[in-house]
């Protein structure tokens, strides 16, 4: 029983559902950055690296 409650939980569907939403809205937002801005003052070497 100690072994177990030692470990760390689990994350909830609700937790995992919330970073998933999370991570989607990030992508979306840097997409539309990524639209509006020229060429030559894109943010592609930030955002991959």
């Amino acid at each position: 029983m100690l072994e177990i409650r030692r470990r760390p939980a689990p994350a909830t569907k609700k937790q995992v559902l919330q970073q998933t939403k999370n991570l989607t809205q990030k992508a979306q937002e840097t997409l539309v950055l990524r639209e509006h801005l020229p060429r030559e003052r894109s943010f592609d070497h930030i955002i991959t690296g």
